[in-house]
């Protein structure tokens, strides 16, 4: 593995309802950090007991506390996010390969469900108020603000693109409206904005951070989407681009289909769309589908490859060749187990995303695997990371992926008395080294 060419997707995630609480990435100085403790005390008691790096807010002092850990490379994402029904206070840098633990109900998969929402809104296919974007229900629950903040921050050598979406909702009538909308570039040569959408109005401006048009639009979709690319806007083209190729999944095989009525270059967020996806990379990407096959041969016994078979004018069947010493069969997709399905769609999820830019974050993909084949899994993956796929977010409770990727790659999400949550690196150094990691938790000791 090569790791001096790794490259490291990181994300900041800090989840804070009704309002952003804005920190710099280099910290929050000790008189300054008060003077906002004060202030978010006077906002709401529940935020008394905020934390910041793990530290209480208005314990900060000189020198400047370091939110984020880790180094920026050549690609990254980081983001201010809120989660449904939960208020995350964290600043993380993810390395390329990382595991979310935590107990259930703490927000794990929340994170990935608002990923998957920007990432909707993003490409235009999801407005503001669809139930996989951000409908009335995923207010928090215990806050009565009405305003939703979501703000990413992506770094794509030499780029920084700076996303921050404010939703306002009303929620007697469930309804919800884009209230601002706005897109910052910065590099070495300087720092401006690319786009704004502010109270029902649009200003674009070009590569160079002089104004471009202004004109009305939709306040319950995002503008930004619509933005057609050009010349003058490559690199708000480019921060599109990136988004676009997030792919968050879980891995459900009971509801995969086994036939394809037409192409997606995307998978839902369940999988279902397998067949559909799957016939998209075929078409678009031939090239990948040698070492996709020849890994899955050494991983399922008898397996020899799939076709796509025309069974509708614009249908195909994924049909399975099996061979069983000198006799070869197929099977439908739907004939296979589970497991099988389970294990295809993992491993396409690997070798069909390769040097395509797809950044992939998984909800407990050890579902539905074996024991023995989930290790096989994770070294292909950790290889990919950071080599063909630029990151991989995994949330998962299984002792397998605990173990595998130990404290380094792994961060914990805890829900605080305060109904915060707190984001935390497990110690690399327990008090009981002689056991596993996931031994550990599962008594209590590292939760």
């Amino acid at each position: 593995m090569r790791a001096s060419t790794r490259r490291s997707l990181a994300c900041r995630i800090r989840f804070l309802l009704p309002w952003v609480l804005a920190l710099s990435a280099a910290g929050c100085a000790g008189a300054a950090a008060k003077k906002l403790a004060a202030e978010l005390g006077k906002l709401s008691p529940t935020l008394k007991d905020l934390k910041i790096g793990g530290a209480p807010v208005d314990s900060l002092v000189e020198p400047a506390v370091e939110l984020a850990v880790g180094a920026f490379r050549s690609s990254s994402l980081r983001g201010e996010l809120e989660a449904r029904g939960a208020a995350i206070d964290s600043c993380e840098n993810l390395p390329c390969f990382h595991l979310l633990l935590g107990p259930n109900g703490v927000g794990k998969t929340s994170v990935l469900d608002v990923v998957f929402a920007l990432r909707r809104l993003l490409d235009g296919s999801a407005r503001i108020t669809d139930a996989d974007a951000f409908p009335a229900r995923t207010l928090t629950r215990w806050q009565k603000g009405q305003l939703q903040v979501f703000e990413i921050e992506v770094l794509l050598d030499p780029d920084r693109f700076t996303y921050r979406l404010e939703v306002e909702h009303d929620r007697s009538s469930r309804r919800a409206r884009i209230q601002l909308e706005k897109l910052v570039h910065q590099n070495d040569q300087g720092k401006g904005p690319l786009f704004e959408f502010e109270k029902g109005e649009v200003q674009l401006y070009r590569d160079n951070y002089s104004l471009g048009p202004k004109y009305p639009y939709d306040w319950s979709e995002s503008a930004l989407a619509r933005v057609a690319s050009g010349k003058d806007n490559e690199s708000l083209t480019r921060f599109l681009d990136f988004v676009r190729k997030i792919m968050v999944c879980s891995i459900y095989p009971p509801i995969f289909s086994a036939e394809s009525r037409s192409e997606d270059p995307l998978l839902q967020r369940d999988s279902r769309n397998f067949a559909d996806w799957y016939r998209h990379v075929v078409q678009e990407r031939p090239d990948l589908l040698s070492e996709f096959t020849n890994t899955l041969q050494e991983i399922i016994h008898g397996y020899r490859g799939i076709r796509l078979e025309k069974v509708g004018q614009e249908t195909r069947a994924l049909m399975v060749a099996f061979a069983e010493g000198s006799e070869r069969y197929e099977l439908s997709f739907d004939e296979l187990s589970d497991g099988q399905r389970a294990l295809i769609a993992l491993y396409a999820l690997v070798h069909l995303t390769a040097d395509q830019g797809h950044t992939l974050f998984l909800d407990e993909p050890d579902n539905y695997v074996a024991l023995p084949e989930i290790q096989p899994w994770l070294r292909e993956i950790e290889d990919a990371c950071g080599e063909t796929v630029p990151q991989a977010v995994i949330s998962s409770h299984h002792p397998e992926l605990i173990d595998y990727l130990g404290a380094a790659n792994s961060y914990t999400l805890q829900r605080e008395k305060s109904g915060v949550v707190t984001v935390r690196k497990p110690e690399a150094n327990p008090a009981e080294p002689s056991l596993k990691r996931s031994e550990l938790i599962a008594r209590g000791w590292d939760t």
